[in-house]
């Protein structure tokens, strides 16, 4: 069983907004909250499996100065892999709350395939 600690708990429609506008133009959103982006933005209906939302996190392509430029605006935690970490990542920000959850975004190197 999870305990608190383990659950990412989904960043809300502000947040997403805020990260949005301090990671334009220099980081390329991906994955789930991309397509919640696009959803949205063409007024497209989400089945009924998504509608409380596609994903927890944000994810972008982008480089550790712009991870750093978010936390520090946020003013939350900032984790830059060393040349020992085998991660994709270039970063990853984070907030836990008080009940333990923990809300992020990831920075990738790119994604496979594109």
């Amino acid at each position: 069983m999870k305990n608190r600690r383990d659950i990412e708990e989904p960043l809300t429609p502000e947040e997403v907004q805020a990260i949005l506008s301090i990671c334009s133009p220099r980081g390329v959103l991906v994955g789930g909250q991309a397509l919640a982006f696009w959803a949205d933005h063409l007024q497209v209906k989400r089945p009924a499996n998504l509608v409380s939302g596609v994903t927890a996190d944000a994810d972008f392509i982008g480089d550790a100065a712009l991870a750093k430029s978010l936390g520090k605006r946020l003013g939350w935690n900032t984790w830059i892999p060393s040349l020992d970490d085998a991660t994709p990542q270039t970063g990853k920000v984070t907030h836990r709350l008080e009940n333990g959850s923990v809300k992020q975004v990831d920075f990738l190197s790119g994604v496979v395939g594109l």
